[in-house]
């Protein structure tokens, strides 16, 4: 009876197995983390508060659509636009963007720009104590400081020289008309009305009907409006990332703008 142990059943196997290709296996590329969370939040259509949103790639398709736009501002609102799938269940139409606070659209252009281009970021700034210049790599997923909110810590109470203002955080449809307007070179001044308008919801208890009302508010009480809304700004911080100098140790703060973000000239 012939077995295993059989010497010329074992020579036969060995030729066999010299006879036969070993196949690698085909390395499989992970699909992209494409859902990402909002620092503040999104009202769903069912009335849901929701943090969950999704972005997707962005193609040759929308660089051509993007070359066409001539201005910054309204290039990133785009780019924001296009890149955006869905707000919690919802689709992520302007309508439904702009309902977002104004600081989540960096958030949602973090994503996108992380989901096209990879999360991490190349900088040469030059420390301001030493001059030394350097290069360091930022990761915009994890080395940026994010404020966070829930609905209730929204809107609050600002105590003027004078008057008593009900302020909310303003849009991302305010955003949208805040880049237009840099866009057609309206002034700072012109600019904080926009954004004081949008943000006031009362004076003194009385409701805000037009922007002359804005426009007659104190110097002191308009920057001290604008000083605690940009205080209460969520979304992540792209005006300081904070870098330590290799050569000497010093701290500095490196805003990072679009030309940055998306290495533009």
């Amino acid at each position: 009876m012939t077995t295993i142990n059989d010497p010329g059943i074992q020579r036969l196997i060995a030729e066999a197995n010299r006879g036969t290709e070993v196949i690698d296996e085909p390395s499989i590329i992970p699909p992209l983390d494409t859902v990402f969370q909002l620092a503040a939040g999104y009202w769903q259509d069912d009335g849901q508060w929701v943090k969950e949103f999704e972005v997707r790639e962005l193609t040759g398709r929308d660089e051509e659509a993007l070359a066409r736009i001539t201005n910054v501002g309204r290039t990133l609102v785009a780019m924001i636009e296009r890149g955006a799938v869905r707000l919690g269940q919802d689709d992520a139409t302007p309508e439904r963007m702009s309902q977002l606070v104004g600081g989540d659209w960096d958030t949602v252009l973090l994503a996108v720009r992380s989901v096209t281009f990879g999360p991490t970021v190349e900088l040469r700034p030059t420390c301001s104590g030493c001059r030394a210049t350097y290069e360091v790599t930022i990761n915009l997923m994890s080395d940026l400081s994010v404020r966070t909110a829930n609905p209730e810590d929204l809107s609050w109470t600002v105590k003027g020289a004078r008057h008593t203002y009900e302020v909310s955080l303003y849009s991302g449809g305010t955003q949208r008309k805040v880049f237009d307007m840099m866009a057609e070179d309206k002034t700072i001044a012109v600019i904080n009305t926009e954004v004081l308008h949008d943000s006031i919801t009362k004076i003194d208890g009385l409701p805000v009907f037009g922007r002359d009302e804005i426009r007659d508010i104190s110097l002191k009480d308009r920057r001290l409006l604008l000083d605690s809304i940009q205080q209460r700004r969520v979304g992540p911080d792209l005006q300081g990332v904070k870098i330590k100098c290799p050569t000497c140790g010093h701290e500095q703060n490196n805003p990072l703008d679009a030309a940055a973000l998306f290495q533009w000239d």
